[in-house]
């Protein structure tokens, strides 16, 4: 458990020196809400045997996580699957990979080169997170790849760290409804992702979301240092089902339009 904690204790600090308005809001928040925890953070991954969700999940697994639920969205050509723990105060884990075979031959052999720079002792270990991006690539490389696949791209820039953090709002008191959050967010700078609409999800379908637009990163690469879009920071309101049981999974419709 002491390794679980220290990596995501690492994951939040790293995601707060890459996006530094997400620590600017959670540090708004902390001071108008006094608490803030995280509903979920989300990983990506690729379909290849070494990297795939079970060998990625592998040791967070062995500390107790357990998937929940699977999802499958046919646009994008992504699989994911949802994680949980017994311990509450540890976020869920959503995690997704490319089914990199319904693209071309092109962006699959791109993505075997990256795969096998990884060194193949630390597959299924915690020293897999050590490296967030364990491999050495291009800006020619992700242009490339993110004609064919934004999801592709994304992952050869940033390797395996997480893409975002989510606020869970349901203990929030002053900003519990995602209209009054982003009209405070907005009114101190911050600017929402209109990507698929501001909020995604209704209660309904016991599930709304919205998010920061996605923070503009220097990357470095082989061939020069690049701004591209990086992570972003969520917000995550749940609703209880039918029988009074707090929904816990994702919405396809919502999820989809980030990838």
């Amino acid at each position: 458990m002491k390794q679980l904690h220290t990596l995501m204790d690492r994951w939040w600090v790293d995601f707060r020196k890459w996006n530094p308005s997400a620590d600017a809001v959670y540090q708004l928040l902390s001071a108008q809400e006094g608490t803030v925890t995280h509903d979920h953070i989300a990983l990506r991954t690729f379909d290849d045997h070494t990297v795939h969700i079970d060998t990625v999940m592998a040791p967070l697994v062995a500390a107790g996580y357990v998937c929940r639920a699977e999802y499958v969205f046919p646009m994008t050509h992504v699989y994911s699957q949802h994680y949980e723990h017994d311990d509450a105060t540890l976020p869920k884990v959503f995690i997704s990979q490319l089914e990199a075979r319904h693209f071309s031959q092109e962006l699959q052999m791109t993505l075997t080169r990256l795969i096998d720079q990884i060194p193949r002792e630390i597959l299924g270990t915690w020293d897999f997170f050590t490296t967030a991006r364990p491999w050495k690539t291009s800006f020619a490389v992700y242009e490339t790849l993110k004609k064919e696949s934004e999801y592709a791209a994304w992952v050869s820039a940033f390797g395996f760290q997480p893409t975002h953090f989510a606020v869970r709002m349901n203990a929030f008191v002053q900003y519990n409804e995602l209209t009054t959050l982003n009209s405070f967010l907005k009114k101190h700078g911050f600017v929402p992702s209109t990507t698929g609409g501001e909020i995604q999800g209704s209660p309904d379908v016991f599930l709304e979301q919205s998010s920061l637009k996605a923070a503009e990163t220097m990357v470095e690469f082989s061939d020069g240092t690049y701004p591209i879009p990086g992570t972003f920071y969520e917000f995550a309101k749940r609703y209880s089902m039918p029988g009074g049981t707090l929904f816990n999974g994702f919405i396809t419709a919502s999820a989809e339009n980030l990838f």
